[in-house]
């Protein structure tokens, strides 16, 4: 048996029972999904626990079937465990956004969120910029001891020499001093990383241990403000702070800026932290299944947590997240794993549902979505089923990302676990049953009459209660739930 894990990142969207708006899901053509839905458990799943930030890192661990509640440890250690950045105990990871803010005011607090990723800069641009800023920091006498470590030619792309994964299974890699309290990592375009030592946080009188909450626990994602005046989500940090305002200074009149205001682009004008973490321990998902795994994802984030659970994580030539992402060649990996190479389970992610719906792209992310029917599923599904291998696929999105909000909610998610031992054709009326649960749910005479579809809406219909996330790999394994 093989199992895979098709997650559409943000696909979902709001909806409201009698509107007659259609969210993306429901507007897109996606009669793969639409044929697999017929033929499925289909559902609800929370994947992000009540009281929890609905971001990615928390939905996909659950989805992975680890419990957030126990193992989550902030975004940015995934990301740094992706860049092979070695954080020991105590050390801290933070996310680091290039973004643009409104250039009207003088006082820094009285700006506004104008974008999150910078208008879209290249990564050529944001190592010029970060370069530019760790020059002049390097520079400041109390810094520069800081940043000790990091040298302008250091490595192409002005960053610092990264460590390794699995260069040393000690405190540090073999030869390496924790000289350098402050680190800054390009990882792509607008997206950095910050890492702050332990000997840095705890002058600082910051606590990153396993006990206790996360640092810096009032950082907010930057595209959960767009348009925001800023004062209100700045870090009560006073190192972040001037970390944040001083870079709006330095980069008011770097070249970059000066060339991406006379075309028209918004400028990368200050740096944005959020998402900090502590190193990330979790559980073989060799040995709480049994399985050998893979994952597949352009995201660094994703990425990270695959190497965090022990899966194969192999880079996929061409794959960006976005629109124009290598589909073939996600497919074929995750094809080439279960077939070729031995694998037992694939984890595909794909993140430009999502990417579309941070900036209120609608058509962008229907588009999207028909391109994960189409170039994602459609293969993944005829390959495995003309190889003769029984599997069982789930396909679901990690958490909405409502294009009207432009940022993430926790509502639950429509999900669909496919059998391909058991084709079973259902209709809305025989897959509700008779436990009397309707009362619970929105009615729905208008769907009654037709077939399901994997929309937001049947599975609200279908669903007989809503899945704890962190279940649904133990459900798609037919093992016992706990």
């Amino acid at each position: 048996m093989k199992y895979v894990v098709m997650v559409g990142d943000g696909m979902a969207d709001e909806w409201q029972d009698g509107s007659d708006e259609k969210t993306p899901l429901m507007a897109a053509r996606t009669p793969v999904l639409d044929f697999l839905a017929e033929r499925s458990e289909l559902g609800l799943a929370r994947t992000v626990p009540t009281g929890m930030e609905p971001g990615s890192d928390v939905a996909n661990m659950s989805i992975l079937g680890y419990e957030p509640a126990l193992f989550h440890r902030g975004r940015a250690s995934l990301e740094a465990l992706s860049s092979g950045i070695f954080l020991r105990e105590g050390d801290a990871a933070l996310r680091c956004n290039l973004v643009s803010l409104s250039e009207e005011q003088a006082v820094y607090g009285n700006r506004r969120m104008m974008d999150f990723s910078a208008g879209g800069i290249s990564t050529e641009e944001a190592e010029a910029c970060l370069g530019a800023l760790l020059t002049y920091w390097k520079q400041d006498t109390c810094l520069g001891d800081l940043l000790a470590g990091w040298e302008p030619d250091a490595c192409p792309g002005n960053f610092p020499v990264g460590w390794k994964s699995g260069a040393c299974p000690g405190d540090f890699p073999a030869g390496w001093k924790p000289e350098a309290g402050i680190e800054f990592y390009g990882e792509s375009g607008y997206r950095q990383l910050l890492i702050l030592r332990r000997e840095v946080l705890k002058r600082a009188g910051i606590s990153a241990s396993r006990e206790g909450e996360l640092p810096f626990p009032d950082l907010t994602p930057p595209h959960n403000i767009r348009l925001s005046v800023i004062e209100p989500y700045l870090p009560g940090n006073s190192l972040l702070r001037f970390l944040m305002e001083d870079s709006c200074r330095i980069l008011k009149e770097h070249p970059v800026n000066r060339k991406r205001r006379r075309q028209g682009l918004l400028a990368a004008n200050s740096l944005w932290f959020w998402g900090a973490g502590i190193r990330t321990m979790l559980p073989s998902f060799y040995e709480r299944t049994g399985l050998k795994g893979v994952m597949i994802s352009a995201s660094e984030l994703l990425r990270g947590l695959g190497m965090a659970a022990g899966l194969t994580v192999p880079e996929i030539p061409g794959a960006t997240g976005r629109l124009d992402t290598n589909y073939e060649g996600k497919a074929e990996a995750v094809c080439r794993a279960l077939l070729d190479e031995g694998m037992d389970f694939a984890f595909l992610h794909y993140d430009a549902p999502d990417e579309r719906g941070h900036v209120g792209d609608r058509k962008g992310k229907i588009r999207a979505i028909e391109a994960l029917d189409s170039r994602l599923i459609k293969p993944v599904y005829e390959t495995l089923l003309a190889s003769g291998e029984e599997f069982r696929l789930l396909i679901l999105s990690d958490h909405p990302t409502p294009v009207l909000k432009r940022s993430h909610t926790a509502e639950p998610v429509p999900y669909l676990i496919y059998d391909s031992r058991r084709q079973r054709a259902g209709t809305a009326m025989g897959n509700i049953g008779e436990d009397g649960g309707r009362k619970s749910r929105p009615e729905f005479p208008h769907i009654l009459r037709r077939s399901l579809r994997y929309t937001e809406a049947d599975g609200w219909l279908a669903a007989e209660k809503v899945r704890d996330g962190s279940c649904l790999m133990n459900r798609l394994l037919e093992r016992e739930e706990p």
